[in-house]
């Protein structure tokens, strides 16, 4: 994900539609629930690769790759092809710089494509046993490996259908933002909740996600009755 870590001037993200709904606070207190909750790394950003959110959980071993010149252009390669816009699902892919496995959901104002919410920075089972080949990219981009092999063993592991269904649980939620930024939250807030009641069954862990979705319906109706105010 991306290795931007300071968010430029407010003011060139006012037209966003995202931010006339949903605070850049506000989208800091989802995304930092979002990953404490689940022990993934993630960002939200604007479709031009542009961070509206501070990152939350990033590991240090994805800190350490992007600190050196060729591992951070291959993270900005990475984040590009996970932050494009796809309405039919989460795009997961393994990153093309640590090779980590990261996933990326699409956010929509109507039929315009305005965020991208990022989660990741894991290991999944095959990984874990084929830690060399990590090993190997250190070396090639010039890390320094007595803190690149430390780093390795506080990458968190999760099993790959495990990150499926979170990146999954990703979208359901990108969805209903999508919704209530379109004007049509309520409408469609039932679907939604049972879509994700339906993938937090497979992995009931993820069961602390409900309390991330209320506070977002909470933060869309502060916002809709400060709008009627105005």
């Amino acid at each position: 994900m991306s290795h931007l870590y300071t968010i430029k001037s407010i003011s060139n993200l006012q037209s966003n539609p995202l931010l006339k709904h949903f605070s850049v606070d506000k989208l800091q207190v989802l995304q930092d629930q979002f990953a404490t909750k689940t022990g993934v790394a993630s960002l939200i950003i604007h479709p031009d690769g542009l961070p509206i959110t501070k990152p939350s959980n990033f590991s240090r071993l994805c800190q350490l790759i992007r600190s050196t010149e060729r591992g951070n252009a291959n993270c900005m390669k990475s984040d590009a092809m996970i932050g494009k816009s796809d309405s039919h699902g989460p795009i997961i892919q393994p990153c093309l710089s640590g090779g980590l496995w990261d996933s990326g959901a699409s956010i929509y104002h109507q039929n315009s494509h305005v965020a991208s919410w990022l989660i990741g920075q894991v290991f999944n089972e095959a990984q874990v046993q084929k830690l060399d080949k990590m090993m190997l990219y250190g070396h090639t981009i010039g890390a320094n490996m007595e803190e690149f092999s430390y780093a390795i063993s506080f990458a968190t592991v999760m099993s790959q259908h495990k990150f499926t269904c979170l990146s999954n649980i990703l979208f359901v939620f990108n969805k209903q933002l999508s919704a209530f930024i379109s004007g049509d939250g309520e409408q469609s807030l039932a679907e939604n909740r049972q879509q994700l009641a339906s993938l937090i069954e497979q992995h009931t862990t993820f069961s602390p996600l409900y309390e991330v979705w209320e506070q977002m319906h909470r933060f869309y109706e502060q916002s809709r009755v400060l709008r009627q105010i105005a």
